[in-house]
């Protein structure tokens, strides 16, 4: 009698690490390499701030995907010659394989500053309202130089949209909102329902949206900042078609979620000359991402663990839930 074989486990992916970072930069610059850490940005790639002994400063980011390094690669060289402020790329390689040996990446240009997330706080008013116009400038530029899509949704190249209707995309941020919080099962599914309830209310101004490009991720993360001004914007790889309105109610959150004013958002409404429904709009927007945001207690995302619930952070964003939809009554 014969056993069948039993299957094999598949190998290990392999986890990039700080040497791969020092390996990258010191064969893209030819020099050696003074220091090198991981910059805590991101839950998708690895990224990683090098410094050669000769005193450059460069940002290497290893991706996950193959997929994301081309079309990182191709609105790098799309957007940067229209204006758009992003760091210039000196190189990148497209790996192959699934296993992780041999990941794509990029080296970049450092830009001067940091994330808008780690100097809000310290900038006044003017300075808030100087970095804000200078993101609409770039959000500007996009809508009126990429041409308008086929369809609606977050998609790597000027192509294949995955959604017919601006209400789709919605819709499915609450779903992926919904799956990971079933996924861990620390916050009450009927915190979405809460939201999608509203969707209704919302039908018409949903359906009036066009599916016009824009920068998705210029939040309070991605937006660089130094000495009170727009340093410049990192990490696009992909863009979305539908409602610019999306990223406001996004950095909304991300604002509320800091414990910040939001005068900034307020000011961007105000540079786009938002009426009194857009104001509502976006506060929608900015409930749904609140979904979102509970929905990421407990994942791993790019960790090495998943991250540690803590009851206090679900309580204090489901306040803010609460105050979004009073605000809405």
């Amino acid at each position: 009698m014969t056993t069948a074989p039993t299957p094999s486990s598949p190998p290990p992916v392999k986890i990039p690490t700080e040497q791969d970072a020092v390996r990258i930069a010191a064969d893209v610059l030819g020099d050696t390499i003074a220091a090198a850490q991981r910059l805590p940005t991101g839950a998708g790639n690895w990224v990683y701030e090098v410094v050669s002994a000769g005193g450059r400063r460069v940002v290497i980011r290893i991706l996950r995907s193959h997929e994301e390094c081309k079309s990182g690669v191709y609105w790098s060289q799309t957007l940067r010659p229209l204006g758009v402020p992003l760091p210039e790329m000196i190189a990148h390689h497209v790996g192959g394989g699934d296993d992780g040996t041999d990941r794509s990446w990029m080296v970049l240009e450092r830009l001067p500053g940091t994330d808008l997330e780690h100097t809000h706080a310290a900038l006044t008013p003017e300075q808030r309202r100087d970095v804000a116009d200078g993101v609409v400038r770039a959000q500007q530029i996009v809508a009126s130089s990429v041409p308008m899509g086929g369809g609606f949704g977050y998609v790597p190249w000027p192509r294949d949209w995955p959604h017919k209707t601006w209400a789709d995309v919605v819709r499915r941020e609450l779903a992926h909102g919904r799956e990971h919080i079933a996924r861990v099962g620390v916050v009450d599914p009927r915190q979405v329902d809460r939201v999608e309830s509203l969707m209704p209310r919302f039908a018409d101004d949903l359906a009036g949206v066009r599916p016009i490009p824009f920068l998705d991720d210029t939040t309070t993360r991605n937006v660089i900042v130094h000495d009170g001004r727009l340093s410049g914007i990192v990490d696009v790889d992909s863009i979305c078609y539908g409602d610019v309105l999306f990223t406001v109610g996004l950095t909304r959150m991300a604002l509320l979620n800091m414990n910040q004013p939001t005068a900034y958002t307020d000011h961007w409404l105000t540079r786009l000359g938002a009426t009194a429904e857009q104001h509502r709009v976006v506060t929608f927007y900015t409930a749904c991402f609140c979904i979102n945001f509970l929905g990421e207690q407990g994942q791993q995302f790019n960790l090495p663990a998943p991250r540690q619930v803590d009851p206090r952070e679900v309580a204090r964003l489901e306040s803010i839930l609460d105050r979004l939809l009073a605000e809405l009554q």
